[in-house]
């Protein structure tokens, strides 16, 4: 007879793979942490977190031995610190008057991702200021680059690629310096806001309140007003910005006659009744003068539904700014 084999099959033990973590930081150049971004991971493992509060992210339980690829990523919030003060300063850097130094404003300069700073930039962030466009065809609203990257020309930033993503190759030990500068598209003064950020309604290129004033008329409905609008201390500005809006279905906007402000430096939107306005002394150094500073930057022309001052007619408007 054949006897059952006493024999059993072993196995030798295996070790389990060591679990590693990818962990970093995102922050401005001026060491302003950014919260609530999102950072990709792909590669052997693939993950999506979202910075903290303290602008820090971590990729845990990765395994050991594989590439992986961190790339932080944010297409919002393109108004984010936009305004006519960022006007102001790429048009002294484009003239020569006061150059842009550091390789993230001059990316930051970059609006529509061409290698170089150019009238073209100038003129997408005049129309992101008065809101023409809500977002860059070309760009991102933030861009990030490696911390750690070494830019051989600071005054070319350009002339090598520039790491928006970090690689990881061949993970063997927790990496907690995976870190990156957030460059905020336009924003050439480091004002953008890294959360929600509360609008000024009318204010210069320097942060002051600026007094607009509109004659205070008595309005009738059935016919139309035109409306002189003034800006005081003009000669003691370097630049400006506002939005007016009507006031709902008693007042309607119907047209905009440009004075000392150039048709270019304004936006009117008919349909929905609303006007937005950035003019800088350079733009036209002649309407900053103490001897114009009495003329009307435009006229409003104004119809309304029900009996109105002007000044009930109008109504500045910091959510279009």
């Amino acid at each position: 007879s054949t006897e059952p084999s006493s024999r059993s099959t072993r196995f030798a033990p295996v070790a389990p793979e060591a679990k590693m973590m990818i962990a970093g930081a995102i922050s401005t150049e001026d060491q302003r942490m950014q919260s609530n971004t999102m950072v990709r991971l792909s590669g052997k493992m693939s993950m999506i977190e979202y910075t903290s509060q303290a602008g820090e992210y971590q990729f845990p339980g990765l395994l050991e031995g594989y590439n992986y690829k961190v790339e932080p990523q944010s297409a919002k919030d393109y108004l984010n610190g936009i305004s006519t003060a960022d006007v102001i300063r790429l048009q002294q850097h484009l003239i020569g008057v006061k150059a842009l130094t550091s390789p993230y404003q001059l990316l930051a300069a970059d609006l529509n991702n061409s290698g170089n700073i150019s009238i073209s930039d100038l003129i997408l962030l005049r129309k992101l200021v008065l809101q023409a466009i809500a977002e860059l065809p070309d760009n991102n609203s933030w861009r990030y680059v490696d911390a750690a990257h070494q830019f051989a020309d600071p005054q070319n930033p350009w002339m090598q690629p520039i790491p928006e993503a970090i690689d990881v190759a061949g993970l063997k030990d927790d990496r907690m310096d995976v870190s990156f500068v957030a460059v905020k598209i336009g924003d050439l003064n480091l004002s953008a806001a890294m959360g929600a950020a509360p609008a000024p309604s009318l204010r210069s290129a320097g942060g002051r309140s600026l007094a607009l004033r509109i004659p205070d008329r008595k309005l009738r409905p059935g016919q139309d007003y035109r409306l002189p609008v003034y800006l005081d201390d003009l000669d003691q500005l370097e630049g400006y910005q506002f939005a007016l809006m009507a006031m709902g279905d008693a007042a309607q906007l119907v047209g905009v006659e440009p004075g000392l402000l150039d048709q270019n430096n304004l936006l009117f939107n008919p349909q929905e009744g609303w006007l937005t306005v950035s003019q800088t002394a350079l733009d036209k150094p002649e309407a900053f003068l103490l001897e114009t500073s009495g003329e009307p930057l435009f006229h409003l022309v104004l119809r309304t539904a029900v009996p109105l001052a002007a000044k009930e007619a109008l109504a500045l408007q910091p959510r279009l700014l």
